[in-house]
């Protein structure tokens, strides 16, 4: 298809339309700008744990918080293992 035959075809349209394929149009030839990737290095977050000593075995902590926070499942897990 030609762009004349294009133009022809987007001229026959109804008005609500074209506008609509005028729209999609002008989004598509505007520039986008390229987000800049996040540098997690210099966030205060960053580490702030790290020198906790409940922490230093993230899975043992982790195991129990879960026992405080869902005893009932500390049942069913432990005659599992």
């Amino acid at each position: 298809m030609t762009l004349q035959e294009l133009q022809q075809q987007a001229l026959q349209l109804p008005p609500h339309e074209r506008r609509q394929l005028a729209a999609i149009l002008q989004d598509s030839l505007t520039p986008t700008q390229t987000p800049q990737p996040l540098n997690l290095q210099n966030q205060p977050f960053v580490g702030m744990w790290r020198d906790r000593p409940e922490t230093q075995n993230s899975t043992t902590w982790v195991r129990g918080l879960r026992r405080q926070q869902w005893p009932r499942h500390n049942l069913s897990r432990e005659t599992e293992q």
